[in-house]
């Protein structure tokens, strides 16, 4: 009976000193994810992070887990729409991630250097976009007034053509009534002579 005690005691301690050995060890592996992860937050590699602190999660889940996971989800969000050039998007969601409650340190610190970068590439992009729109307003405008310019130049040339149509239907109209008036005044003075014979 007192062998059969020992040993229920000596597998107990051994059944305690595995479980806690095995705790460490899962421990050891949890701590070795997050530390990874916290890597990648920092280079704000956010699939990387993704991945570390989903393989920590695999092994103890936590709130710290959980929490990361949920900024990380925004903040990938964020970054893609940023490479789209969708700024508004890409800050909405940066913003998102820092209001997660609890949300660890860490990432809210990445995530509002990005913040910054996105918000700097969007005053870029809006003055960009602004000065290229006045651009093509002045190209559109100079345009404009070439072919105005072009439709004065044809329309004076026009004007210049009328101008002397016209002057020369005068000059004719004045030579046919001049010699209108000459044929009626020799028809006029014939006939004053026949009249005087």
């Amino acid at each position: 009976m007192k062998k059969i005690i020992i040993t229920l005691i000596v597998l107990l301690l051994g059944a305690g000193l595995g479980f806690g050995a095995y705790t460490m060890v899962q421990d050891h592996r949890y701590q070795q994810e997050i530390s990874e992860a916290k890597k990648e937050v920092k280079a704000a590699d956010w699939d990387q992070a993704e991945k570390h602190y989903k393989k920590a999660q695999s092994i103890k889940m936590t709130p710290t887990t959980q929490t990361a996971l949920t900024q990380l989800d925004h903040a990938k969000k964020a970054g893609q729409a940023a490479k789209d050039e969708n700024y508004h998007l890409a800050q909405s969601q940066y913003q998102t991630a820092l209001n997660v409650d609890d949300g660890l340190q860490v990432i809210n610190s990445a995530v509002s250097s990005r913040l910054q970068v996105v918000d700097k590439d969007s005053r870029t992009h809006v003055e960009t976009q602004a000065r290229m729109e006045s651009e093509r307003k002045a190209r559109s405008s100079a345009i404009q007034a070439s072919k105005d310019a072009s439709y004065s130049r044809e329309d004076s040339r026009e004007i210049s053509k009328q101008k002397a149509k016209s002057a020369s239907m005068s000059k004719a109209k004045a030579k046919k009534q001049a010699h209108t008036h000459t044929d009626a005044n020799k028809h006029h003075s014939k006939t004053s002579e026949k009249s005087a014979s």
